[in-house]
């Protein structure tokens, strides 16, 4: 059914008390079969299935090459498929299969014969103690190969691309490396990351009004640390299309649009404020969050920064107090506590009183609070006694 049947007077409150009383995030979905999450997910994860097989890459080297690496679960996609049950990963490809008739895509969902196989032997995964992986001991698992369905001890290959990917800390300039690499990883997860870009693009306004809601059902509800459009954008907008154009891809309408009218990001700040791109109206409009929420980033973008150093920074939060954001300069992802972290921590709390200011908040936008430390550094500071 169409958003227009719903009793918009049920959706705020709904909304309301989803977010400020069970402290979640709530995603607009269309009632379309799987939703959004599922729909793009599981597409992701039939591709990258399809795109290996085709590479003769093994479980482990896709599991190493669509986890961390990529901003995923640690559990990438075989594992994942695992622990979700291979008859629920082809219960869900079934239902887009024969309920999503219009998708262009429509055959990505069709279950590779090796699947149907591993379902017909009872190789199901977690549940039945064997599927794409197989426990033969303690600390001892084997790997399935996808052409003789027989188990052999994993052995990962050492790929170029991701050394040459490893050597950037930002998670945005390491996943760019990725796909310019030019080895058979790098083209693997191009060629992956492209059909679920293109995916999640021809599924506006099909699952979802805008792309807000696809990105932060992605995120939400597959754990990606950045939405298909996020994703385009950190890969850069016009270079990604110009790439895709060049691969003989069909570029959705709507982005034509965008760009014929001079539009060149999804996202955007205008005035200070984020903004998405809507092609309803074709122009930037204002990202509409919880009041609660609070972004550094968006903070930063409005001039409240007050001291930047190299891991973390003292910005004004208003109504007198102040924060201090980890940004680590080595893992943004951890913060782990260094010399710079100890000195803004000091320095912050004598502006703070210096300043007459209420209370300081200690936070960061990154994936965790704080995990680790330079341990040098709190060791030397136990042996001379400076607590």
């Amino acid at each position: 059914s169409d958003l227009s049947e719903t009793d918009q007077s049920l959706i705020k409150p709904m909304a309301e008390f989803l977010e400020n009383v069970l402290g979640k995030g709530v995603v607009y979905a269309k009632d379309t079969p799987n939703f959004v999450a599922n729909r793009i997910g599981v597409f992701g994860m039939m591709v990258t299935l399809e795109e290996a097989y085709k590479r003769d890459l093994s479980i482990e080297d896709v599991d190493g090459l669509t986890g961390t690496l990529i901003g995923r679960p640690k559990s990438a996609t075989f594992r994942t498929a695992d622990v979700v049950g291979l008859d629920t990963l082809s219960f869900v490809a079934n239902t887009a299969y024969k309920d999503c008739i219009e998708d262009e895509a429509r055959e990505s969902f069709k279950l590779p014969d090796y699947i149907t196989t591993m379902i017909a032997n009872n190789w199901l995964g977690q549940k039945s103690g064997q599927g794409f992986y197989k426990k033969i001991d303690k600390g001892i698992i084997h790997s399935i190969d996808l052409k003789t369905l027989e188990y052999s001890p994993q052995s990962k290959s050492r790929f170029g691309s991701v050394r040459i990917a490893r050597e950037n800390i930002d998670p945005i300039k390491r996943f760019k490396a990725l796909v310019n690499g030019k080895d058979v990883a790098a083209e693997f997860i191009w060629a992956v990351t492209s059909r679920v870009l293109l995916y999640s693009a021809n599924r506006l306004p099909e699952i979802a009004d805008d792309i807000i809601n696809i990105d932060n059902a992605m995120k939400w509800g597959f754990a990606w640390s950045k939405g298909p459009f996020e994703m385009w954008d950190d890969l850069g907008f016009e270079s990604t299309v110009q790439r895709l154009i060049s691969d003989g891809h069909r570029i959705p309408e709507w982005i034509q649009n965008m760009i014929d009218s001079g539009f060149s990001s999804f996202y955007s700040f205008v005035d200070g404020k984020e903004c998405y791109f809507d092609p309803k109206s074709n122009s930037y409009k204002p990202v509409i969050n919880n009041k609660k929420t609070l972004s550094f980033d968006t903070l930063k973008k409005n001039n409240k920064l007050i001291k930047k150093d190299w891991s973390a920074s003292l910005v004004d939060l208003g109504d007198g107090v102040a924060a201090i954001e980890f940004h680590s300069v080595l893992k943004a992802d951890l913060n782990p506590i260094d010399g710079s972290i100890m000195q803004s921590i000091q320095n912050a709390i004598k502006w703070v009183e210096d300043n007459g200011y209420n209370g300081l908040v200690i936070s960061g936008d990154g994936t965790n609070f704080s995990a680790g430390a330079n341990l040098n550094l709190i060791l030397n500071a136990s042996q001379r006694r400076d607590w």
